[in-house]
């Protein structure tokens, strides 16, 4: 059997002219990149699958780790899942019950929030709270004498909370790269342009970032791993953070007078350890029970950010289940501008 890796493509079911990949997704693959590696698992073992062909996949069979957000909507429906697909659930976010009531019944789900355990918990043999695998990047081993700051995707409105001699002397960045294929292998190609990308980050924040301020999940979940300093704010915060709080405070617009501009990375070494042996002893299939539990019991012993989804964003979300299309609309020509991908705008490419 081969090792799957998710790789990321613009939803074929929308219409917009043009297409943008959010490399934080990008992470995800990469992190579990780093168990294969652990694992003595080669790239030639491995092979890629698009996020959106989990239903129509149609050759070997793969053992594929499902970190990641796997919401619906058409054109971004997993279930019912290709038989060729053997899913290994670690890191995995989807609150939609009428995926949850098709998960295997005897599965073991390793949850990346707890709203997620709470959806799933029901309908399997057991879940727990596995965080995600993006905790897993090695530490950089020095900060850079004269750092940068860096924000990333934090929108216009939000970024006015960033006292002046932080935000002039800053560097605005976005995690949404445009998706250009180009050529006969054009589609392929611009995958491995896109992982390269998503790598570029990385390897900017561990060499000159020494503060990163951003409203992204992984984004903040990277630095923390590689030991930036990071700021977590937006205007309010969705169920997709209910498990980051153990790390960071979560600024939204109520708090945005407290913030610490001047953090300290937490120290992740513990939790990177367990979670690597937790992954790894589930990928060669010889789940290690104690370290499940103990990755679960370090995301539930912390003090909850209190998150309620905002109106819009639910709403948003619902006119995404039925019509990518008109989420595509209203996302790119109506609300871009209120949007966290308004900075996209601004980037300057690393």
């Amino acid at each position: 059997m081969l090792y799957g890796r998710i790789v990321y493509t613009p939803n074929p079911r929308t219409a917009s002219e043009t297409q943008y990949i959010n490399v934080g997704d990008v992470f995800q693959t990469l992190a579990w990149d780093l168990v294969f590696e652990q694992c003595g698992i080669t790239r030639a073992q491995t092979v890629d699958i698009d996020r959106f062909s989990l239903r129509t996949y149609d050759d070997e069979d793969v053992l594929l780790p499902m970190n990641g957000w796997f919401g619906t909507g058409k054109g971004a429906e997993i279930f019912p899942m290709s038989p060729h697909i053997h899913p290994l659930y670690i890191g995995y976010h989807n609150i939609h019950e009428k995926d949850a009531a098709l998960l295997p019944p005897g599965a073991v789900i390793g949850c990346r929030d707890e709203k997620t355990l709470d959806c799933v918990a029901p309908h399997v043999h057991s879940a727990f709270i596995s965080g995600c695998m993006t905790i897993l990047f090695p530490p950089r081993s020095t900060a850079p004498k004269d750092g940068k700051t860096f924000i990333v995707d934090v929108s216009a409105k939000v970024r006015k909370a960033i006292p002046p001699q932080i935000r002039q002397n800053a560097q605005l960045l976005s995690h949404e790269v445009r998706f250009v294929p180009q050529g006969s292998d054009g589609f392929q190609a611009e995958i491995r342009r896109i992982e390269d990308t998503a790598r570029g980050f990385i390897k900017r924040y561990r060499d000159e970032a020494k503060l990163v301020i951003t409203s992204r999940l992984h984004c903040a979940m990277v630095c923390l791993a590689i030991g930036v300093p990071v700021v977590l704010m937006r205007e309010s915060f969705d169920e997709r953070y209910a498990f980051v709080d153990r790390f960071l405070p979560l600024y939204d617009a109520g708090e945005f007078d407290g913030i610490d501009w001047s953090p300290k990375a937490p120290d992740v070494t513990e939790i990177r350890e367990w979670s690597m042996r937790m992954a790894c002893a589930a990928l060669m299939g010889t789940p290690d029970i104690q370290a499940q539990a103990h990755v679960h019991a370090f995301y539930q012993n912390r003090i909850r950010h209190e998150i309620a989804t905002p109106f819009m964003v639910r709403a948003y979300d619902k006119v995404r289940d039925f019509s990518p299309a008109l989420a595509d609309f209203i996302r790119e020509k109506v609300l871009f501008r209120f949007t966290i991908a308004g900075a996209r705008e601004e980037e300057k490419a690393p």
